[in-house]
């Protein structure tokens, strides 16, 4: 993961090719912002790639009282090529002239839609915890 003053950009890359873009529960991405398990489903507040890509964009969905449900609020480019790169504008995450504090999640073929069991059952997970402290 990296930022700059306007986005944050995620990189992965798998030890096999990936599979096509076009499959069902294709490489989602979970974001909790604020590292409170409290807020959103299973403390995470945002989720990308729930919908299937359309051409080089992907969903940013955020979540809505907890529950498994996302709520589409902004489209953003992604490119694959063996590795997955994802851009997203930092306000649309509400990091806007914060330090960031964020755990991420890749999945790639969960297959029980809002069972937290099943990150660690089915398919392909990494989380990764990182922080970006603001300077200037």
């Amino acid at each position: 993961m990296a930022r700059d003053d306007e986005k944050v950009y995620l990189y992965a890359e798998t030890a096999e090719k990936l599979t096509p873009v076009t499959g069902c529960k294709w490489m989602m991405l979970f974001i909790d912002i604020e590292q409170n398990k409290s807020t959103g489903w299973q403390g995470y507040d945002f989720m990308v790639n729930r919908l299937s890509p359309k051409g080089n964009k992907v969903i940013v969905g955020k979540n809505v009282a907890g529950h498994w449900q996302w709520e589409p609020v902004a489209e953003t480019k992604f490119a694959v090529n063996n590795k997955l790169e994802l851009e997203i504008r930092s306000d649309i995450l509400s990091l806007v002239g914060k330090d960031i504090d964020i755990e991420f999640k890749w999945n790639d073929n969960m297959q029980k839609n809002g069972n937290i069991m099943d990150f660690y059952v089915n398919g392909d997970t990494t989380r990764w915890t990182v922080k970006f402290r603001l300077f200037g």
